[in-house]
């Protein structure tokens, strides 16, 4: 399975040492060139320490970077990164798009496309047996230490679910 990826889920789950996780869930990850710039090129020069890890990725090809052959998306609240990687779905035919913007997801959605966040890619790899309970809870509070918003309700969703989960 393949999923199309926006910046965002990328540098979080790298900044909570889980981006490698995502190899349990797709087989490759692609992503438009405006993300590319943004995550490696960009981080680089304001010397991100997550950059290497999501570098290791593309040297390795886990992770590739990929032309979106549409004009931009002229929706306003989008950013131009989050629309190509929504084109780049459509193009090449894949559903999955790792995305954290909010109107990017309900976009995403409208279109038909299923949308994960990085807050639920964490669930999933509980769910999956790759990370425990305790990992989760300390995953999602680095997130929010990091800067990822989510709300005292979704954290408790989350938490909730994986219980539910763990029976």
């Amino acid at each position: 399975m393949e999923a199309i990826s926006n910046s965002t889920p990328l540098i979080y789950l790298a900044k909570v040492s889980n981006l490698n996780l995502l190899k349990k869930l797709f087989n490759e990850i692609i992503v438009p060139e405006e993300v590319y710039e943004e995550v490696v090129v960009k981080g680089e020069e304001r010397g991100e320490p997550e950059v290497s890890l999501i570098s290791d990725l593309f040297e390795e090809g886990f992770i590739r970077k990929e032309k979106a052959r549409r004009p931009k998306r002229g929706l306003r609240g989008l950013h131009e990164a989050e629309g190509k990687a929504i084109d780049l779905c459509e193009e090449e035919g894949i559903d999955h798009i790792l995305v954290d913007d909010k109107e990017a997801f309900k976009l995403a959605k409208l279109l038909g496309l299923e949308p994960w966040r990085t807050s639920s890619i964490i669930l999933k790899f509980f769910e999956l047996g790759e990370i425990d309970y305790r990992k989760l809870r300390r995953a999602l509070q680095d997130l929010s230490n990091a800067g990822y918003f989510m709300t005292a309700e979704v954290y408790e969703l989350i938490l909730g679910k994986a219980r539910e989960l763990k029976g």
